[in-house]
């Protein structure tokens, strides 16, 4: 397996991940929605601080 192949299979199993936690979260409650998205801001900011510092070094 090229590492194309390896990039495409990891992206398929992320937009299979996003699906299913769409799913769940139709069932959360209030408090859970809330924690879901405190969780996704969180991980936007990893990301972006990731980017930023791959872009310094």
């Amino acid at each position: 397996m090229n590492k194309e192949q390896l990039r495409e299979k990891i992206k398929e199993e992320r937009e299979r991940e996003w699906i299913r936690e769409a799913l769940r979260a139709r069932k959360f409650s209030g408090i859970e929605t809330f924690e879901q998205g405190l969780s996704l801001i969180d991980f936007a900011m990893r990301i972006a601080k990731n980017a930023k510092h791959r872009r310094n070094t």
